[in-house]
């Protein structure tokens, strides 16, 4: 798992586990995976550990712009080899009710826990609360534009632009809690995000409308939010005009897998691309 800049971190590979087909299709690059303690994505690539060539196949390689296909080899303390990193990123605690990014959740617990638990793991490899000992839980809803960037929902610009009793400035160092309704069927009217710094306080309600042609993330523009460009499988940004819209996290359009196929059949398509490149026609299209 990478959780900083270029940081790796092992997991358990028993409860963190992904077979190769699941790689490939619904769990691949960019995806997001349930696991047992927290939410992950696939990481790029580029990221994964101790590569090694699975097979060659110029026509597609040429089609897909690449230079090779391969796939983890793993070794050391990294069995499985493929890389993910924490997305989302906002997680609250079931107790306390607190709701703020994973980094400051590591953040307090490298601050509270001991020196032991520090040398074993630095960076909360399975997210808990320091104050009340409880298993944190990853946000449900993320955002993401048609370019295929997806982030997190902007919660801080949520609760201040929608706050019940008006339009609020961001205050200077929000700190929020999410609050659920006493029965199921409240919807997204008993989700309510408050603003602890100044009490600003809004539901989901109307996260995933569209009226007129608009989303409510459009709509939430005039406190200057625009889709951030992010690509948390690669850890970048780039710039997008667009404006994003809410989704699910498990939802079915979050995600869509890019499959390509192609047919080879070794060794023999290996021996007769051998020879058309050492003819004279090949030697001359090289």
């Amino acid at each position: 798992m990478l959780d900083e800049p270029k940081t790796r971190i092992p997991l358990n590979r028993v409860t963190h586990t992904i077979r190769a087909a699941q790689a490939v299709l619904q769990y691949g690059v960019g995806a997001m995976i349930d696991f047992p303690d927290q939410t992950l994505m696939t990481a790029a690539p580029e990221y994964w550990d101790n590569k090694v060539v699975f097979i060659h196949d110029e026509r597609l390689e040429k089609a897909l712009q690449v230079t090779k296909f391969g796939m983890p080899g793993g070794k050391n303390e990294f069995p499985e080899g493929i890389s993910y990193v924490r997305f989302p990123q906002w997680y609250f605690c079931p107790k306390c009710r607190r709701f703020q990014p994973i980094k400051q959740w590591v953040k307090e617990y490298r601050r509270k826990a001991t020196a032991r638990a520090l040398s074993y793991d630095g960076y909360m490899k399975h997210p808990k609360c320091m104050q009340c000992s409880q298993d944190l839980v990853v946000t449900r809803i993320v955002v993401a534009c048609n370019h295929g960037h997806i982030d997190d929902f902007p919660w801080v610009e949520w609760v201040h632009e929608k706050n019940k009793g008006g339009r609020k400035d961001i205050c200077k160092d929000p700190k929020l809690k999410f609050q659920t309704g006493t029965v199921s069927s409240a919807g997204l009217e008993g989700l309510e995000v408050i603003c602890d710094t100044c009490r600003a306080h809004a539901s989901l309600f109307g996260a995933f409308d569209k009226e007129e042609g608009r989303t409510a993330m459009e709509r939430l523009g005039s406190s200057g939010y625009r889709c951030t460009g992010h690509h948390p499988w690669k850890g970048e940004h780039e710039a997008c005009t667009e404006f994003p819209r809410a989704i699910q996290r498990g939802a079915s359009s979050a995600y869509f897998p890019k499959i390509v196929s192609s047919l080879v059949i070794p060794p023999y398509s290996d021996r007769i691309n051998t020879k058309i490149e050492q003819s004279k026609i090949g030697r001359a299209h090289v």
